[in-house]
């Protein structure tokens, strides 16, 4: 859609697509009539940036139960960019870091509190963030200065301070210097060095740290045989990459095809590369399905399609990479973790470039967005 319009298809159930009535589409609906300039996707709800305000629209999982029609404008005030965990928001915001929702690990930052919290609360020491991400109940964000720091839930190390005792405030993790942006899954997070490396930390249930041993857990580790890396995204257990030529890696959970080999493996150590793309602008790794996007404004999916994540009109099971047939040279593609490990909703948006010079590749987050001069955003 032209100039920030979003559309939507999928599953309904928690009314993920904006509407009330419908179960699943497979068609395209349209749920907000706002221009929107960022597009995120969880599991049961879908957020856009409208006027520097987030909007919402789906389970309302923050602060209250039920469905969200139409979308809702969250109490942030003006916003420079957020991220959506399982069940909690967390938005940068001029001074620092505001979340809201569920705090029972922590996420939200309250101290002392885990009940819901309905208002955001400022999180402590991140006056300086400039990146935020989101897993299912932790959170990281970038500093200035390349030092990335975690707090909420620990109990399987994704904070990367090598406890199980969770942290409010926000820790730095260790050993990670000059990083250039992070990305969070259900529970790990993974950070690209300004050199080209990748450091994992937290679970590795699947291999998603993208090293051996795959039973280590806690403070980060480079993945295995990446040292190029230009842009990462972060599913819910597996991890994708753009190296510099253009190609893309992927490591970890491997069960419907996620790394993009045509296998169906439960874990895939070291990263494979997926055949047949080349000049990959953005990759986008979700719960169990991934997108790319190339030079040229193509944009191929692969991984599971029970709900039509592919966009490609149906709901067959391919084992290889697929074209979107709704995509044209105006998409981009992003995630929010959408269907990454949750949502069953597929968010889509156009825009009107996709040059180099408006893209900023920089998917970030437990849900991976993209930036362009005027919108740019596809989830699935």
């Amino acid at each position: 859609w032209e100039g920030g319009r979003v559309s939507c298809l999928g599953a309904n159930y928690y009314g993920q697509l904006g509407i009330d009535g419908v179960e699943r589409s497979h068609t395209l609906i349209a749920p907000v009539a706002q221009e929107l300039t960022l597009l995120r996707a969880a599991y049961d709800v879908n957020c856009g940036m409208w006027d520097e305000v987030p909007v919402c629209w789906g389970r309302d999982s923050f602060w209250r139960a039920g469905p969200s029609f139409p979308p809702t404008q969250m109490e942030f005030g003006r916003a420079r960019d957020f991220a959506i965990g399982l069940d909690h928001l967390c938005a940068l915001v001029e001074g620092g870091v505001v979340c809201l929702g569920e705090n029972d690990r922590g996420q939200v930052g309250k101290r002392g509190d885990p009940t819901v919290q309905p208002v955001p609360v400022a999180v402590d020491g991140l006056e300086e963030a400039v990146a935020i991400a989101a897993g299912a109940e932790h959170n990281c964000a970038q500093r200035g200065n390349g030092e990335i720091v975690c707090w909420g839930d620990d109990r399987y190390g994704q904070l990367g301070i090598g406890t199980a005792a969770g942290s409010i405030p926000p820790r730095e993790v260790e050993d990670l210097e000059e990083m250039v942006n992070v990305s969070s899954g259900r529970a790990h997070s993974c950070a690209l060095h300004r050199s080209g490396e990748v450091s994992c930390w937290g679970r590795t249930s699947a291999g998603q740290l993208g090293r051996e041993p795959r039973t280590l857990e806690g403070p980060p580790g480079r993945v295995q045989d990446l040292s190029d890396a230009v842009a990462i995204s972060v599913g819910m257990t597996h991890g994708c990459a753009i190296r510099s030529n253009g190609r893309v890696v992927c490591w970890g959970d491997n069960r419907n095809n996620l790394c993009g080999n045509g296998k169906a493996e439960p874990r895939t150590i070291p990263p494979v590369e997926v055949p047949g793309l080349s000049d990959v602008r953005q990759v986008e790794a979700g719960w169990t399905s991934t997108c790319a996007l190339t030079g040229s404004g193509s944009v191929y999916c692969w991984g599971d399609n029970s709900v039509g994540q592919r966009g490609n009109g149906t709901s067959r099971s391919f084992r290889e990479i697929t074209p979107c047939s709704k995509a044209n040279s105006n998409n981009a593609v992003g995630d929010d973790w959408g269907r990454r490990w949750w949502s069953s909703s597929h968010v889509r948006t156009s825009v009107t470039s996709t040059s180099s010079s408006s893209v900023s590749n920089v998917p970030r987050s437990g849900f991976r967005s993209i930036r362009l001069s005027t919108l740019s955003s596809m989830s699935w």
